[in-house]
């Protein structure tokens, strides 16, 4: 069973030069990776972290992330504290995990002294100081509050270490000040809650006789009050925070197994982020070495006391009798917590942030061991450690030297050049853009997932860009391009290193909907009855059979027209979503029997006109314009693609003929109505920045109860009533039926 070291407190170096210089390691090392290519440019997540860092600056606070109902906003409001001071960057934003993650080094430093002296404090900081790359680079990421959290645990950790085993002078301040810092870490993420609950229970068995006092109820005060933001928000929105938490898991053991061979121990040796790792680069001696020589004895020093625990225990003793007991409960509750969490069978590395403050401390214990057995071997298993970390530090910067640096900044330059400040793009694109212009340009996701007031300032504004990217998509280019194809008019493109996007739009001619009272329809599936399809209002009841590869619909209009455009609404519910790839061809005849193709290609589910631009609705619509064809009979055809049936059902079909004049105008009632529904509708984004209901975990009723939908759908019923070819009333009753889940 380990025993705890005795070391010697003499030092050659006054305790703050030591610390002085692991802080200097500390901010060297990471300091190096913010310039580095890979980190120069601020990521989505990221991006949402410095844009709610900007709108502090403007007055603006929120007690959680943008669209989502967990991780408090330490993180953003310290990056506004230091943007107010130095100015808004990426840099700037780094810089405030840096200063955290140097808290941290002070908190490793003092656990360690309180395990076993100054000599493991130091060790276990300089662990911390040049740690493995993930630490690293997790240290750099600002992804919310994860790296917070677990400071403010750490910080925790140490001040309950103070009050079992060396009390304090005043404990009852000390209590306070530990339930705040521990409120604090709650608030910042949960991922800390199992660390602060062993720690608090660790607490319990060391020193029950605290508990006699005021203690715990300064605790619990100081918790509450560090807390508060997160229970006030919680209380006004139906404790929505719980309902947004994975359930768990019973599969425990078998995520042990996976997690330390598939996730932890990785990080150690190379694993930097999700997917991604350097430890293929590093010459599998070197792995096999640094675990055989420092991890495999952590991990037998915590099994060993964990054992005499349950010794302590046979013999009736109180099993946590010294701060090392209470860093390993630390350690293994959260290990457990990970494994049982429904986290426990992915990949996650984020999630390991949470082990490495007692990894930390437990590696310094080692190393002590070490020097107890023979002095000469400590510089040498010290040096082997520090260098095998700064290696995968090394290979990380050598592996990523290729990827561009900052390759935003001269698409927000052309932009910028071409009057545009308002632009469409997938989250991953839109948010970074906003952020690294500093708000100049605005880039909304498709369906304001985090921010919908930047969704309805673009929808606003007259001059917009659609942006995507070859590699992150939103949709793919080429999706994009055969999308404004089927879609019909113009615009221009441009690429921009990675980034293609498209502006300068020309939408079609004006057109009108046909009446289509003459019309027949029949298909190759002989479904009675499709007349439907053109006329009426219900699409929850009017929808076809799911179609098939190679499936068509043939209407027959009457009478000869000037076909330019077909309007689909697929039926609600289908396996239909927004963005899908629908393969079409529209083929047009005077006779029935000599065809001509009038267009063929990909349609973007979604992918309509708005105005004077194109938008990715939150929808499954879908347009198809073409120079105008003489036709009579126009037919359908629904294709395959990658493999696949299209398996959705169609509810309604919408043609129009050429107009020269300004085009179709409803009637005023018909307006009217739409228009009071659309008021009604405009309730749904009185919280832009709220929990948005496609976010895993927020209830459906978080929106619904704002919106009046009976009185909604009344009104649209109205409105196609009064305009059975008006498809607005239509289409707009498909996205509230996608909304709202009417089915």
């Amino acid at each position: 069973m380990p025993k705890q070291p005795v070391l010697s407190s003499r030092s050659y170096f006054p305790p703050w030069l030591v610390l002085a210089l692991l802080l200097a390691l500390h901010f060297a090392t990471r300091w190096a990776l913010v310039n580095t290519p890979y980190l120069a440019q601020a990521d989505y997540d990221e991006s949402i972290t410095g844009l709610m860092a900007l709108h502090l600056l403007k007055g603006h606070w929120q007690i959680f992330f943008w669209g989502q109902p967990y991780m408090g906003t330490l993180e953003p409001t310290l990056a506004g504290l230091l943007f107010w001071v130095a100015g808004p960057s990426t840099a700037v934003l780094r810089l405030t995990l840096i200063l955290v993650s140097s808290l941290g080094l002070l908190a490793v430093y003092a656990l360690g002294r309180e395990v076993g002296g100054a000599r493991l404090g130091w060790l276990a900081a300089a662990f911390w100081a040049l740690p493995p790359v993930f630490l690293s680079f997790d240290g750099l990421y600002a992804t919310g509050g994860h790296l917070e959290s677990v400071v403010a645990a750490a910080w925790f950790l140490y001040g309950v270490c103070r009050l079992a085993f060396r009390p304090p002078q005043r404990p009852g301040l000390w209590a306070l000040g530990l339930g705040l810092l521990a409120g604090v870490g709650w608030w910042c993420s949960l991922l800390v809650a199992p660390l602060l609950l062993a720690a608090g229970l660790g607490l319990v068995v060391a020193r029950p006789s605290l508990f006699k006092g005021p203690v715990p109820w300064l605790v619990l005060g100081g918790f509450l009050l560090g807390s508060s933001p997160f229970w006030w928000w919680n209380l006004t929105h139906g404790f929505m925070t719980f309902e947004a938490i994975e359930h768990g898991t019973r599969h425990i053991l078998d995520n042990l197994v996976f997690l330390a061979r598939g996730v932890w121990l990785p990080t150690l040796l190379g694993d930097w982020w999700d997917g991604h790792s350097v430890e293929g680069l590093i010459p599998l001696g070197f792995r096999v070495a640094v675990t055989v020589a420092v991890y495999l004895p952590v991990l037998v020093i915590t099994l060993g006391v964990a054992g005499r625990w349950l010794y302590r225990l046979v013999r009736r003793q109180a099993p946590l009798q010294g701060p090392l007991d209470l860093v390993v409960a630390v350690l293994l509750a959260g290990m457990l917590a990970h494994a049982a969490s429904a986290y426990g069978h992915r990949g996650f590395t984020r999630y390991c942030e949470s082990i490495y403050v007692s990894l930390a401390v437990l590696t310094g214990y080692w190393l002590c061991r070490v020097h107890a057995w023979r002095r000469a071997a400590l510089p040498v298993l010290l040096a082997g450690l520090l260098g095998f970390n700064l290696l995968t530090i090394v290979m990380f910067v050598r592996d990523t030297d290729q990827a561009p640096r900052r390759e935003v900044d001269p698409l927000i330059a052309r932009l910028q050049q071409l009057g545009i400040n308002r632009c469409y793009a997938q989250g991953r694109l839109g948010y970074t853009i906003t952020f690294e212009s500093h708000e100049k340009i605005i880039a909304a996701d498709h369906v304001g997932w985090r921010n919908l007031d930047y969704l309805r300032q673009v929808d606003q504004a007259a001059k917009v860009a659609f942006i995507t990217h070859d590699i992150l998509g939103g949709p793919m280019p080429g999706q994009m391009k055969a999308g404004l194809r089927m879609l019909g008019g113009g615009s221009q493109r441009e690429i921009v290193g990675h980034y293609v996007f498209w502006y300068d739009f020309q939408p079609p001619p004006p057109d009108r909907p046909l009446g289509c009272q003459d019309c027949r329809v029949t298909s190759s599936q002989g479904e009675p009855g499709l007349e439907r399809l053109l006329g009426g209002w219900d699409q929850l009841r009017a929808g076809t059979k799911p179609w098939r590869s190679g499936d068509w619909l043939l209407v027959d209009l009457g009478r000869p027209v000037d076909l330019a455009r077909l309007s689909l609404l697929p039926q609600p519910g289908t396996s239909l979503t927004q963005g899908d790839e629908v393969p079409l061809q529209v083929e047009v005849s005077l006779d029935g029997q000599e065809w001509r193709t009038a267009a063929r290609g990909i349609c973007l589910a979604g992918l309509l006109w708005r105005g004077g631009h194109p938008k990715l609705y939150d929808s499954t619509a879908m347009e198809i314009s073409f120079k105008p064809r003489q036709a009579r009979y126009v037919r359908l055809s629904f294709g395959q693609f990658e493999g696949h049936d299209p398996g959705w059902s169609l509810a309604k079909l919408f043609l129009y003929e050429a107009d020269a004049g300004a085009g179709y105008q409803p009637p005023p009632q018909a307006r009217q109505d739409l228009a009071q529904a659309q008021a009604l509708l405009a309730a749904w984004s009185q919280d832009p920045t709220g929990p948005h209901p496609n976010f895993p975990g927020v209830p459906k009723s978080y929106r619904d109860r704002w919106v009046d939908w009976p009185r909604v759908v009344e009104l649209l019923r109205a409105a196609s009533l009064a305009a059975p070819e008006w498809e607005e009333p239509q289409r707009r009753f498909l996205e509230v039926a996608l909304k709202s889940g009417l089915r």
